[in-house]
C-alpha cells in the first residue's frame, strides 16, 4: 500500500510538469516569439505579402495547425485568414517510402477577398539576356520549367506538388468570400457557409462535395458534387443554384451587356459526365421565376424554363447531338416596338437542336388580341427563318391594335365578325429590314356600316394577302344595296406598280381596272364597266380616299333598251318614252362619289339611230349633255327624223322637288306618213309633211302646272278623211261637187299649254272644198273642248264664180247658213254637235 503511494508520488510530479508543458505548448505554440517572427519574415520575403498567426501546433491525427493565420497585400488589406489552417501528414510512408503523403488539408472558417479591380503590381523586371555575335539579345532559359496543368492534370494535385509529396484530401469549413470592387472598398458581396471535402484517391480519382450561401441575408445557395477519374477521364458533376433574387452589384455588372436579368428568382440544375471518349455530356434545366429581363428599351416580365442536353467536345470547342427547350410559363413582353407596347401571357415552347430552332405554337395576347407564332429558324449561324404568326378572333380586337390616327379614319364606321390573321416572315434575323413579310387575312360574317349614312355592307367574307409588293384581294364577296357582289384585286405597295380590280354584282355588274395608288391618290390607267347593256371605258383620277372625290373620263355605249334599269326610282316615265337602239358618248365626270346629283358631267352622245316609244326612228341623232350641282343642261339636241330635222335644248333641276325644267324644241320637214308607218297603234293612210316649234317650262312632277306655247303646221298631206259635209254639197238648183268624201291636207295652228292643257284659237284644218277653223282645248287626259267653224273653200268659191250665173249667189248664201259644231269626247272617240 505504501508502495503504491510512493509510486503515485513520483507520477505526479512528472505528470503536472507534462501537463503544465503542454499548456504552454499548446497556448504559445511550436515556436517561440523570436523564432516565429523569423518564420514569419522568411515567408514574407519569399511570398511579398503579410503573414501573421498567433501560434503553430502539432498534434496527432489533426498535424500542423496554424491558428488565426492571416494574410495581407502589400496596402495591408486583407486577402485571407482562417481561423485553423491544419496540415496532417502521414509520417511512416516517409520512413519507409521516402513519401510525403498529407492526408488533410483542413481550412476552417476561411475568410477570403476577391477584388474585382485589383491592385496593379510593378511588371517585373526584364529577365537576363545576354549576346551573340553582338547582334541580338537572347532570354537565359530559366533552370526549372513550368508546370504544364494541361498536360499534368492526368497526374492529379501532385503535378502542382514537390516529387514526392502527395495530397489526399482538402476540406475547408464555413468558409466566407467577400467580393470587392477595390482593395480597402466594402464587400459587394459575402459568400458564407463554404462547405467543400475534395478526396484524392489512387488512381487518380477525385471526390468532390460543396455548399454555399451568398448574401448577408441569405438569398441565394449553390451545391456542387461528382467524382472524376482523371486518369481516365470519367468525371460527372452536379450542380445546383437557387436563388431569390438578383443582386444589385450584378445588375450593375451587366449594364454593357445586351440582355440584362434585373429582377427574380434563379433555380439551375445541371450535370456533367465524361465517359473517357474525348466528349462531355451535359444537362441542364433553369428555371426563372418573376423575373425581368432587358434589351434595350424592351422589357421581358415573367416565368421561364430552360431545358438542355448533349455534347461537348473541348478540343474543337463545339456542340454535338444537344437537344433542348425555352418553356415560356408565361411572360409578358413590353415596349417591344412602338405599334406593339405590350404582349402578355406568352406561353409555349421553343425547342432547339443543331439544325436550329422549332418554335412550337407559342401563344400570348396584344392588347386582349390572342396570337400564336409557330415556325423554324433553320441556321443558329445565319438565322434563316421561317415564322409564321397568327391570330383569331372578333374584328373589334383587331381594330384595338390600330394607332390613334387610323382609329380616327375608321370612326364612322362600326365593323362587326370574324376575322383569321397571319403573318408569315422568311429570312434572315440577323437583318429585320430585309426580312420577307406575308401577310394573311380571313374576314367572315363580317359587316360594315358607315352610320352618319346608314349605309351597310353585309355578310363580308375575303382572303387578302399582303406582301412586300401589296395587297391581294381573293374570293372576296358582300352584300349591299340589296345586291351580292363578287370583288378580287391587287392594291401595289410601290406607285410604279399597276394595280388590278375585278367587281361583280348579282345584277349583271362587271367592273376591271388598272391602277396605281401614291398616297391619298388613285390614278385609274384604264378601267372597263359592263352594267344593264352598259359598256363603259374610262381612265383618270380618284383623290381622298376617305371620301373619294372623282375625276374621270371616258367612252360609253349602251343598248337603251336597258334605260329604264338605270333609273329605278323613274323606270315607269323612262318606259314610257320607249328608248330603243345603241348610244355612244364621250363623257367626263368629276364629283364626290356618293353624290351623284352634285357631279359636274360633260358629255357628248351619238345615236345612229336612236328609237322612241319604241319604234320612232331618229337618225344621227346628237345630244350635248352639261350637268353640275343638280342641274341637267341639255344644250343641244339634234337627229333627222324621217326626212326631217328634231332640234331643241333642255334644262332639268334634280334639286329641286318636283325637278323643273325649261324646253325648247322644233322640227322641220318631218314626213308625217313615214312616222304614223312606225307608229304601232298609230293612225292608217295618214301624211303630210310637218313643221313644229315650241317653248314649255313647268316641272315634271306637277304637269298641271306647266306653261308653254307653240306652233305647228303640216302642208301636202292626209290628215282626216270624212263624209260629215255631204250635205253642204245638195243645194237648191245646184250641187256642189267633192263634198261626198272630204279629205283635209293642210292644217296650221299656234297654241298656249297651261292648267294641264293645250289652248288654241286659231287651228285651221284646209281640203279642197270645205275649211274648218278650231277653238278651244285638249287636255293632258285627250279630253276635248272644241267650237269648230265650217265654210267652203276657196276653191269652191273660185269655181262657182267660174261656173257664173246665179252659182256664186247660191254659193255665198249656202255657205253664210252652214252649222258650227261642238266637239267634245276624247281623241279616240270624238263627239260632234250643231250649235
Amino acid at each position: 500500500m505504501r508502495s503504491r503511494r510512493r509510486f503515485s508520488k513520483r507520477l505526479l510530479v512528472p505528470a503536472l510538469l507534462i501537463s503544465i508543458l503542454l499548456a504552454l505548448y499548446l497556448h504559445y505554440g511550436l515556436f517561440p516569439a523570436r523564432l516565429k517572427d523569423r518564420v514569419i519574415r522568411e515567408v514574407e520575403t519569399a511570398t511579398g505579402l503579410k503573414i501573421s498567426f498567433t501560434k503553430v501546433l502539432v498534434l496527432p491525427f489533426r498535424g500542423v495547425i496554424l491558428h488565426d493565420l492571416v494574410v495581407r497585400g502589400r496596402s495591408r488589406d486583407l486577402i485571407f485568414f482562417s481561423r485553423k489552417f491544419s496540415v496532417d501528414v502521414r509520417l511512416l510512408p516517409f520512413f519507409r517510402e521516402n513519401k510525403i503523403i498529407i492526408r488533410n488539408i483542413l481550412l476552417d472558417s476561411p475568410v477570403y477577398a476577391v477584388n474585382l479591380d485589383p491592385e496593379k503590381t510593378p511588371p517585373p523586371a526584364p529577365p537576363p539576356k545576354t549576346r551573340i555575335s553582338g547582334q541580338i539579345d537572347v532570354p537565359v532559359v530559366p533552370e526549372k520549367t513550368p508546370v504544364n496543368p494541361a498536360m499534368a492534370i492526368e497526374d492529379g494535385p501532385e503535378a502542382f506538388l514537390p516529387e514526392n509529396v502527395y495530397l489526399e484530401s482538402v476540406r475547408i469549413v464555413d468558409g466566407t468570400l467577400l467580393l470587392k470592387k477595390t482593395p480597402g472598398s466594402p464587400a459587394l458581396e459575402t459568400i458564407h457557409s463554404i462547405h467543400i471535402l475534395m478526396n484524392y484517391d489512387k488512381p487518380p480519382r477525385v471526390t468532390f462535395s460543396g455548399s454555399a450561401s451568398v448574401g448577408e441575408k441569405t438569398y441565394a445557395a449553390a451545391h456542387l458534387d461528382g467524382f472524376w477519374d482523371l486518369e481516365k477521364e470519367i468525371y460527372e458533376f452536379r450542380l445546383r443554384i437557387q436563388s431569390d433574387k438578383v443582386p444589385e452589384w450584378l445588375s450593375a455588372a451587366q449594364q454593357k451587356n445586351l440582355i440584362r436579368l434585373e429582377k427574380g428568382a434563379l433555380s439551375i440544375d445541371a450535370r456533367l459526365a465524361g465517359t473517357g471518349g474525348g466528349k462531355t455530356a451535359f444537362g441542364a434545366a433553369a428555371k426563372l421565376g418573376r423575373s425581368e429581363l432587358r434589351a434595350g428599351k424592351s422589357r421581358l416580365v415573367g416565368e421561364a424554363l430552360l431545358k438542355a442536353n448533349g455534347f461537348f467536345d473541348p478540343e474543337t470547342k463545339q456542340f454535338s447531338g444537344y437537344r433542348g427547350a425555352l418553356e415560356f410559363l408565361g411572360i409578358d413582353a413590353y415596349d417591344l416596338a412602338p405599334e406593339l407596347p405590350r404582349l402578355n401571357g406568352i406561353r409555349g415552347k421553343i425547342l432547339f437542336d443543331p439544325g436550329g430552332l422549332k418554335i412550337d405554337a407559342v401563344r400570348g395576347e396584344c392588347r386582349r388580341l390572342p396570337f400564336t407564332v409557330d415556325g423554324q429558324v433553320r441556321s443558329l449561324e445565319t438565322l434563316d427563318a421561317n415564322l409564321r404568326i397568327g391570330a383569331r378572333a372578333e374584328l373589334q380586337k383587331f381594330l384595338s391594335l390600330l394607332s390613334v390616327q387610323q382609329a380616327r379614319f375608321l370612326k364612322d364606321l362600326q365593323i362587326r365578325g370574324r376575322c383569321l390573321a397571319v403573318t408569315s416572315l422568311t429570312g434572315s434575323l440577323k437583318n429585320p429590314s430585309g426580312l420577307r413579310k406575308e401577310h394573311l387575312v380571313e374576314l367572315r360574317d363580317a359587316s360594315l356600316e358607315h352610320l352618319p349614312t346608314k349605309t351597310a355592307v353585309h355578310n363580308i367574307g375575303a382572303s387578302i394577302f399582303a406582301g412586300d409588293n401589296g395587297l391581294r384581294i381573293e374570293g372576296a364577296r358582300f352584300d349591299c344595296f340589296k345586291k351580292s357582289f363578287r370583288l378580287a384585286g391587287f392594291l401595289p405597295q410601290k406607285p410604279e406598280t399597276p394595280g388590278r380590280l375585278i367587281l361583280q354584282s348579282s345584277d349583271g355588274l362587271e367592273l376591271s381596272a388598272e391602277y396605281s395608288i401614291k398616297g391619298d391618290l388613285v390614278r385609274i390607267a384604264g378601267a372597263r364597266l359592263r352594267y344593264l347593256g352598259i359598256l363603259c371605258d374610262l381612265r383618270g383620277e380618284i383623290s381622298n380616299l376617305k371620301n373619294p372625290l372623282l375625276a374621270l373620263r371616258g367612252h360609253a355605249d349602251a343598248d337603251l333598251k336597258n334605260a329604264p334599269l338605270w333609273i329605278p326610282s323613274r323606270a315607269a316615265v323612262v318606259r314610257k318614252a320607249g328608248l330603243g337602239g345603241r348610244a355612244a358618248a364621250d363623257f367626263t365626270l368629276r364629283g364626290t362619289w356618293n353624290k351623284p346629283r352634285e357631279w359636274k358631267l360633260d358629255a357628248d352622245l351619238g345615236a345612229r339611230p336612236l328609237f322612241a316609244a319604241g319604234t320612232l326612228r331618229l337618225d344621227d341623232a346628237l345630244v350635248q349633255i352639261r350637268a353640275k350641282q343638280g342641274v341637267v343642261h341639255i344644250p343641244y339636241f339634234h337627229a333627222k327624223p324621217y326626212g326631217g330635222i328634231l332640234g331643241g335644248s333642255l334644262v332639268v333641276d334634280t334639286t329641286n322637288a318636283g325637278n323643273p325644267f325649261d324646253l325648247k324644241i322644233h322640227a322641220n320637214h318631218v314626213d308625217l306618213a313615214r312616222l304614223t308607218g312606225d307608229l304601232r297603234s298609230g293612225p292608217k293612210n295618214f301624211g303630210g309633211t310637218l313643221l313644229f316649234q315650241a317653248v314649255l317650262n313647268g316641272a315634271f312632277a306637277r304637269p298641271s302646272g306647266w306653261h308653254g306655247q307653240g306652233a305647228v303646221s303640216v302642208q301636202n298631206g292626209k290628215l282626216w278623211e270624212t263624209s260629215l259635209f255631204k250635205q253642204m254639197g245638195n243645194l237648191v238648183l245646184l250641187k256642189v261637187e267633192g263634198l261626198d268624201q272630204v279629205v283635209f291636207h293642210a292644217m296650221a295652228a299656234t297654241f298656249l299649254i297651261q292648267d294641264g292643257r293645250i289652248w288654241t284659237q286659231d287651228m285651221t284644218l284646209n281640203s279642197d272644198t270645205v275649211d274648218l277653223s278650231l277653238k278651244g282645248s285638249v287636255g293632258f287626259n285627250q279630253k276635248l273642248d272644241l267650237l269648230m267653224g265650217i265654210q267652203y273653200s276657196r276653191g269652191v268659191l273660185r269655181g262657182a264664180m267660174n261656173t257664173g250665173g246665179i252659182a256664186p249667189l247660191l254659193v255665198d248664201a249656202a255657205g253664210s247658213f252652214i252649222s258650227k259644231y261642238k266637239i267634245s269626247g276624247t281623241l279616240k272617240n270624238p263627239s260632234y254637235a250643231k250649235t
